[in-house]
C-alpha cells in the first residue's frame, strides 16, 4: 500500500505558484514586428519574473507594446506590489499549512515553513540566469487551424542555466527525517540551516531548464506562457520538503 502523507508535507506547486508574479500580472501573445532572438527575450522574462527586476519588467513590456495598442503587457504596479508584499505572503502561508497541526504546535511549526519559505524566495530571487541556446521549430498546434493569420506559426524551445546555492545532502535529509517523524522542534533546526546556508552559500552549482516562447508570424516578438515554469529548475534544485510516496 501506499504510505499516506503527513500534515508536515508541502506540496512543491505552493511554492511554484508564489514564486513569480503570475497570478497578478496580465498577459497576451505579442504581434509587433521586433529583432530580439529569442535568448534575448527569454533572459527578459527570467528577470522579470524570477528576479522581479523592473528595469527589465519594463523593457519586456516595450518590446510587447504594440501588441497592446501601446500600453504595457504587464502591470509594473502589481509586480512592485508581489515584491514588496512577499515576505507578508510568506509569513501568511506559513501560518496556513501550520493551522493543520495541533494548536500547541502550530507557533513552531509555523517559524519551520516560514524558514523554508524564506529561504527558498531568496534563491529564487537571487537566482543568476542566463539563456544558452534556442531551438525553431513549426507551432503545428497553430497551423493546423488553417487560420491564415497561424501558417508561419513557430515555437522556441529556449534552454537556460542558473546559478543557485548547492547545499550538502544532509541538509535536505534532515529535513525529510523531520517531516517523516512529525518533529517540529526538528524541523525548525534543519529549516534554520537551510535558511542560513541559502543566505550565505559556500558554493554554487547549475541547474538546468526548458521553457517555449511563441509566435504567430517571422515579424511578430516571442511571448511566454506559464511564466512560473521559468522558477521550475531552480525549485527542483533545492531541498525539498516533500518526499515521494513510497510503495510498500
Amino acid at each position: 500500500m501506499k504510505s499516506q502523507p503527513n500534515r508536515f508535507l508541502v506540496a512543491r506547486v505552493l511554492l511554484l505558484a508564489c514564486a513569480s508574479g503570475m497570478s497578478i500580472l496580465s498577459s497576451g501573445a505579442a504581434s509587433a514586428a521586433s529583432t530580439l532572438t529569442p535568448e534575448q527575450v527569454a533572459d527578459l522574462y527570467i528577470q522579470t519574473f524570477v528576479n522581479r527586476d523592473l528595469d527589465s519588467a519594463r523593457r519586456l513590456n516595450e518590446y510587447l507594446k504594440p501588441e497592446f495598442s501601446g500600453g504595457d503587457a504587464y502591470d509594473l504596479g502589481e509586480l512592485r506590489k508581489f515584491a514588496e508584499e512577499k515576505p507578508q505572503q510568506d509569513e501568511a502561508r506559513a501560518r496556513d499549512v501550520a493551522a493543520e497541526a495541533p494548536e500547541a504546535e502550530r507557533p513552531v511549526l509555523a517559524s519551520a515553513f516560514l524558514n523554508y519559505f524564506q529561504g527558498t524566495d531568496h534563491a529564487v530571487a537571487n537566482a543568476k540566469c542566463k539563456a544558452t541556446a534556442s531551438k525553431l521549430r513549426p507551432n503545428d498546434v497553430q497551423r493546423a487551424m488553417g487560420d491564415e493569420a497561424f501558417k508561419d506559426a513557430e515555437i522556441a524551445e529556449v534552454s537556460f542555466s542558473c546559478e543557485i546555492p548547492d547545499l550538502d545532502a544532509g541538509i535536505e535529509q534532515e529535513i525529510l527525517a523531520a517531516v517523516a517523524a512529525q518533529d517540529s522542534a526538528r524541523l525548525v533546526k534543519g529549516t534554520e540551516t537551510f535558511k542560513a546556508e541559502v543566505m550565505k552559500p559556500k558554493k554554487l552549482q547549475t541547474v538546468t531548464g526548458t521553457h517555449n516562447l511563441f509566435r504567430t508570424r517571422p515579424d511578430s516578438p516571442w511571448s511566454s506562457g506559464a511564466v512560473d515554469e521559468w522558477v521550475t529548475p531552480i525549485l527542483a534544485g533545492l531541498p525539498s520538503m516533500q518526499p515521494q510516496p513510497t510503495e510498500q
